[in-house]
């Protein structure tokens, strides 16, 4: 919580001998923000409203009766502004929080070398005000009072910890409003540091702490440009949190599910195996050892379920199918309306009723696919992270009962909602890709049954929007290039274009040795490569593909 990040200062010692040297005004200064002290030294969340307002009125008379010279002016300084913060984060009065600022850039004016403790405060109120404003300057200046905090602190300092965390926290936010992996890069260094400083006798709940804000860093990169090596440390990290003692504080469960999560993640990056089955039994453990009563278990069932269904995606087992469908809808039985999750695993339930849809082929499930995830998409309120995703989920759906019954109104509705998942999704959401090519998709199929060229000519441009913000090697780009180059190859047929069927030759060739893709999309983009290049008369090329198409059948098995 913000509270825990908020550092009071404390008085040097021998502070109080040093009063002589004043008249007895600086006296009262002392004695006043001693007592303001004393109130702010209890938990934050302790101390009743009146006495954090009288603790904020001591500290400004303390400062209005204190020399400019004072040797323990910043000291009040630093105490006002974190009291300011405090009553900010329970009340929102804005005015507060300018004022928090306002003392916190004296508190660091105060002393030449400027405190850590000081300029780490400063950071986390201007970081507190452009969370609430989406200012920039904001942000940029938190972000560089962080840095110099950092700068100045040293391990020796008990509060080096937090300076590490926030300068981390400013960080994430500012590549999450830009887009910068600069940013990341730099939050990703900040959050090893803390890990590199931990000592292995330190608090557990603290160690862990720290182990999961680096996973989850890494992860969020490897999102982003999918680079193998941060999976591998991710796991590494969260394999050391599921060693960490259960106490107050440290829940095993939850890092035995985020272990799985990530294990899945490589799992459909490489396609090993060995991943999946082992994401599966680390998240079995962790439903296990969650009692029944726990506010998590059915979030762990959640993840379970995702992952069972990976596994049926790879093997086909539909019993592990089954078992995720009961999973989730255990896990929405024991789930309140208003619960933040009710939504996320009604979701859930429908993408796994959907899976069973494409094997059995009883139509029951998918429409009762639908039905659930419409509820979920009209239960979501606009500005909510899931909101994009909900309707991108909703859209797939209702796109293959059109595929099953032929509904134009379904696929229409379908672009509709994946439409509306483009546009809210931001420039540097990880999701924008697979969004986009799942609209290009959409509309390609529109074109199918309508032959309305402008539709295959929008299908065109959105997937090669997919294809240029997403990093080569990305798995998810794989599929964008497989995607257009059926698209391309389908205009070809239409207008004849030579430079159309060149492309498709050239994005199936990449696609067919992309070790990223799925062996599926490996095989037909090297049967079209082959196929393409014969109809063309190309036929050493056409040879490359078919061959490339006959090398990976032993990879299907």
């Amino acid at each position: 919580m913000l509270r825990r990040r908020r550092k009071l200062a404390t008085y040097p010692a021998g502070s109080s001998r040093e009063m002589g040297d004043f008249d007895v005004q600086a006296m009262h200064s002392f004695l006043w923000a001693r007592q303001a002290a004393i109130i702010l030294e209890s938990d934050p969340r302790a101390i009743p409203p009146a006495a954090l307002d009288h603790a904020i009125d001591l500290s400004r008379q303390a400062l209005a009766a204190a020399p400019a010279d004072h040797p323990t002016r910043e000291y009040m300084l630093s105490n006002l502004a974190a009291a300011l913060g405090i009553r900010y984060e329970r009340t929102s009065r804005l005015a507060d929080l300018d004022d928090a600022i306002d003392v916190a850039r004296q508190a660091v004016a105060a002393t030449p070398a400027g405190r850590a403790k000081s300029l780490n405060n400063l950071g986390l109120s201007l970081r507190t005000r452009a969370e609430r404003s989406r200012r920039q300057a904001d942000l940029d200046a938190a972000v560089d009072f962080g840095r110099q905090a950092v700068d100045a602190g040293s391990t020796d300092d008990s509060n080096w910890f937090d300076y590490l965390a926030n300068l981390r926290t400013a960080l994430m936010l500012r590549f999450e409003w830009g887009g910068k992996l600069a940013d990341l890069d730099e939050a990703i260094r900040a959050a090893r540091q803390a890990v590199a400083d931990t000592p292995e006798e330190d608090a557990p709940p603290r160690r862990a702490h720290r182990l999961h804000k680096l996973g989850d860093i890494l992860q969020a990169r490897f999102e982003r440009i999918g680079q193998s090596a941060d999976l591998d440390e991710a796991i590494g990290v969260f394999r050391r949190a599921t060693n960490i003692p259960a106490m107050d504080g440290v829940d095993p469960a939850l890092f035995l599910s985020k272990l799985g999560n990530v294990l899945q993640t490589r799992f459909e990056h490489t396609g090993r195996p060995a991943d999946l089955d082992e994401a599966i039994s680390v998240t079995r453990r962790a439903v296990d050892g969650c009692a029944f009563d726990n506010t998590s278990r059915a979030s762990y069932q959640s993840s379970l379920a995702g992952v069972l269904d990976a596994r049926f995606q790879h093997t086909g087992a539909l019993a592990d199918l089954d078992e995720a469908i009961d999973l989730l809808r255990e896990a929405i039985d024991d789930t309140r309306a208003g619960d933040p999750n009710w939504t996320v695993f009604r979701s859930n339930l429908g993408s796994a009723l959907h899976s069973r849809f494409t094997r059995t082929g009883q139509l029951a499930d998918l429409d009762e696919a639908i039905g659930v995830q419409r509820q979920a998409v009209e239960a979501t309120p606009v500005g909510h992270p899931h909101w994009a995703g909900q309707r991108s989920n909703l859209g797939g759906a209702l796109q293959i009962r059109f595929n099953r019954t032929g509904e134009l109104k379904d696929l229409d509705e379908a672009i509709g909602l994946i439409e509306q998942a483009v546009n809210d999704a931001s420039a540097v959401d990880p999701r924008l890709c697979a969004y986009l090519t799942n609209l290009g998709g959409a509309i390609s199929e529109r074109f199918n049954q309508t032959m309305q060229l402008a539709d295959l000519e929008k299908a065109v441009a959105y997937t090669r929007q997919a294809i240029d913000i997403t990093p080569v090697g990305h798995p998810v780009r794989a599929k964008a290039q497989w995607s257009l180059a059926t698209m391309l190859w389908r205009r070809f047929e239409q207008a004849g274009q030579d430079t159309d069927a060149d492309e498709v030759i050239g994005l199936s060739r990449d696609v067919a040795g992309d070790g990223s893709a799925s062996v599926r999309h490996r095989m037909l983009a090297a049967s079209l490569w082959g196929r393409v290049a014969a109809t063309r008369g190309r036929w050493p090329v056409a040879l490359e593909g078919f061959e490339a198409a006959v090398a990976l059948l032993p990879t299907v098995a």
